[in-house]
């Protein structure tokens, strides 16, 4: 299951709600008389490579839009790191393999900073 961004052509309201292959079927999706978490109908779509792949690459907005998140998370000090899902359900053990040696090299390179040169230790 995966969400899907809406927004309201009479309200301007946006936000997200699950996927589902039903949605303004005829006949079946009774929207808006009926709440998506009310409906009875409801058939919510699995996260699959093709829609990850639309998502991050047939979109180029929303590709700079992930890259500038992780720009700013960085600037305020996280350690971004991204995988994709497709690596996760071949082999789970190498992509965790491969970010506990990430997180290794991170905490070796935090742990004793070197002095810079050019910055003079004492007082004159």
């Amino acid at each position: 299951m995966y969400p899907r961004r809406f927004e309201s052509r009479k309200t301007g309201r946006s936000g997200y709600a699950p996927a589902c292959a039903n949605e303004w079927v005829r006949g079946v999706c009774e929207k808006p008389r009926i709440k998506c978490a009310e409906c009875l109908n409801r058939r919510f779509l699995p996260i699959t490579d093709d829609v990850i792949r639309w998502h991050h690459l047939a979109d180029p907005i929303a590709y700079r839009r992930d890259r500038r998140k992780d720009q700013l998370l960085q600037e305020r000090g996280y350690f971004v790191l991204r995988v994709l899902a497709e690596d996760v359900a071949k082999d789970l053990n190498a992509v965790l393999d491969g970010i506990l040696r990430a997180l290794a090299r991170r905490s070796q390179w935090t742990a004793k900073p070197e002095p810079l040169g050019f910055i003079r230790h004492g007082t004159d």
